[in-house]
């Protein structure tokens, strides 16, 4: 039964365990090889706006040769380009709303076709409803692969509000950074939508890990490496079967 288990959820490697032990360990080595050369490690990053999720979002991407993906930032691109997508687009992230479901899945599916040779991907700000994320499950499902973790930056809200007004007046400013009545929205979106059902949907599949977001960069990104090496860790121990 346990290796039945095993098997229906394509974690199950069979090795001809016929020969010497040097064959049979080099057999043993070169499935593992294989296999680590096509299993990608997937991230989601969530958190309200401000919480940092999209800083230690790339410091994963950098670190693990991990695709980033923040449907957001190429979403203002296509604005700044005045593409029909970004168009489509604008009006609903000027006023700090959350962009139809069509969108980001859109974006999704072509960086994780352009990107076939890294690592995996880290998912910075998606999913944000509950629909995204079955979705994002089905799209990693046609690579073979699944979610490994997401990571809740757990950023105090005045900290998060401090950031983004600090934001605001530098080049690195977003629309919505100017408006405290589209930033408190946001953080009532978040709250309402993204955490209560997105953050509750990885929490009972166990891969949720809640990060303390509110201190420097580098300290909090050694709390969400820890939290990432031990998820690597635990993902290339497959299950090997000798027969």
């Amino acid at each position: 039964p346990l290796k039945d288990f095993y098997k229906e959820r394509g974690k199950m490697i069979a090795i001809d365990g016929v020969g010497k032990i040097s064959d049979i360990t080099a057999r043993l080595n070169n499935a593992i090889e294989t296999t680590l050369k096509h299993k990608y490690f997937n991230v989601v990053v969530t958190g309200k706006p401000g919480s940092g999720r999209g800083t230690q979002a790339k410091k994963l991407a950098e670190k693990y040769n991990l695709a980033y993906i923040s449907t957001g930032k190429i979403m203002r691109q296509e604005i700044q380009q005045g593409t029909e997508f970004g168009k489509a687009c604008k009006k609903f992230m000027d006023d700090g709303d959350l962009v139809p479901d069509e969108y980001p899945i859109r974006l999704i599916e072509r960086v994780i076709r352009d990107n076939p040779h890294v690592n995996g991907y880290v998912f910075k700000g998606f999913p944000r409803t509950l629909v995204q994320a079955y979705i994002l499950d089905g799209l990693l499902k046609k690579i073979n692969s699944q979610l490994d973790v997401a990571i809740e930056m757990d950023t105090k809200t005045l900290v998060a509000i401090k950031r983004l007004s600090e934001r605001a007046k530098t080049s690195k400013a977003r629309s919505y950074d100017m408006n405290t009545d589209v930033i408190i929205h946001r953080l009532e979106e978040w709250q309402d939508t993204i955490k209560k059902h997105v953050s509750s949907f990885y929490a009972s599949q166990k891969k949720l890990v809640k990060i303390d977001g509110s201190g420097e960069d580098d300290d909090v990104f050694k709390m969400v490496d820890a939290s990432v090496s031990k998820m690597i860790d635990a993902s290339v121990s497959e299950i090997i079967d000798i027969k």
